[in-house]
């Protein structure tokens, strides 16, 4: 693989601002490479409504949990993970946020 492309993992968390508590997502770049969905991540995932956009793969020393992912232009929830502890990687199934009309 060529880890030639770049992705923003964001974990979300908690700020102040002004006394009232809101949440909001902390980004930082890394490198991946895409993958192609398999025809089962995608029936899976349209059963439940929520079809996967992509499957991502990154380095598993830089991946922390991170629940949001930005990727060519728009923003994601991290659905599924699977590490790959042969090659110290994780693959990460990407849906569309609730509420968002775009699919990928």
């Amino acid at each position: 693989m060529y880890w030639n492309e770049t992705v923003e993992l964001g974990a979300v968390t908690e700020i102040e601002v002004n006394g009232i508590y809101k949440s909001t997502a902390i980004y930082r770049e890394v490198y991946c490479n895409v993958l192609k969905l398999s025809r089962d991540e995608k029936s899976q995932g349209a059963s439940i409504g929520r079809a996967p956009s992509h499957k991502i793969e990154v380095r598993s020393i830089e991946y922390a949990d991170e629940s949001k992912v930005r990727f060519r232009g728009h923003t994601y929830d991290v659905s599924t993970t699977n590490d790959n502890q042969k090659y110290e990687t994780v693959e990460l199934i990407l849906i569309a946020p609730t509420g968002s009309d775009y699919s990928g």
